[in-house]
């Protein structure tokens, strides 16, 4: 397996160069408290809601209908149709005089992917405030499952790494493995659990030693789209919660979601934008 893999790491090998280039001028400067322009303030009268479901598509799982998915960060996806392009951006809310308000100048993160028309990767470039990574290749099996991927950080100073994804015979991610570029020694790994019906995945994340670091639960709605999750991390023979958030979803004629609104810690709030460009 290693053998395998290094022979591909030299095939790829020109990619970690770009990656090398990627510097932190493109991660926001440290942002300094300003007062709100009312020009740059995005305002929605939609308050959160619990129906994270549209009632449309509980029918189309088995549908005969044209679907892109994908992989990143063990984050698996599904869109309906054919998908060209998807542009997510991502702002820090206030209520207002009983109305969900942003400032559309600071965007919080933002992750933009393109795909070919066979459904494959062919660009992703993810960011964020505090950093961030680009996924410059990619690998796929059979069936279209990512296989190996290459990870650039957006910062110099972090790790370039390539990862070697395995799944189960249903095609549900279970094991990720982290390799550093540089020096093709284990840098650490993740493993998947599900349940019966698929609603419900645990990633727990572990050093190169084996020792656990965090653990991630995720809760699904029948679209697949996340509507809980809760991480924790593990330190000193303790496990702790770190944060939890829900999230609700308003829907592209598609059926994808192109408005997503969460609560942190119950405490603050976001809304996530999606802007899906199509094949078809």
């Amino acid at each position: 397996m290693k053998k395998t893999l290094f022979a591909v790491i030299i095939i790829l090998a020109f990619v970690i160069f770009s990656c090398k280039n990627n510097k932190s001028e493109s991660v926001l400067s440290s942002q300094k408290s300003t007062e709100h322009q009312t020009d740059s303030l995005g305002v929605k009268d939609s308050i959160f809601t619990c129906d994270t479901i549209d009632s449309s598509l509980q029918d189309v799982k088995n549908a005969d209908r044209a679907i892109t998915k994908f992989d990143i960060g063990g984050e698996f996806t599904i869109f309906n149709g054919k998908v060209k392009s998807m542009n997510l951006t991502c702002f820090l809310c206030d209520f207002v005089d009983g109305k969900l308000t942003w400032d559309e100048e600071h965007c919080v993160w933002s992750n933009y992917i393109s795909f070919r028309e066979d459904g494959s990767i062919k660009e992703h470039d993810f960011y964020k405030a505090c950093g961030g990574y680009i996924d410059k290749n990619w690998i796929y099996d059979s069936i279209g499952n990512i296989k190996i991927s290459i990870t650039c950080p957006m910062s110099s100073d972090d790790t370039s790494l390539i990862k070697v994804h395995d799944y189960d015979e249903k095609s549900n991610l279970i094991k990720k493995t982290s390799y550093d570029f540089d020096s093709k020694e284990l840098y650490g790994y993740s493993l998947y659990f599900y349940d019966e019906s698929n609603n419900s995945r645990i990633e727990k994340e572990y050093d190169e030693n084996g020792n656990i670091e965090t653990k991630r639960h995720q809760i699904f709605d029948l679209n697949r789209n996340v509507i809980s999750e809760s991480n924790y991390r593990y330190a000193n023979n303790k496990i702790t919660l770190e944060s939890h958030e829900v999230n609700s979803y308003e829907f592209d004629s598609h059926g994808n979601w192109i408005v997503k609104y969460n609560i942190y810690n119950d405490e603050s709030y976001g809304i996530h934008f999606r802007k899906i460009e199509y094949y078809e």
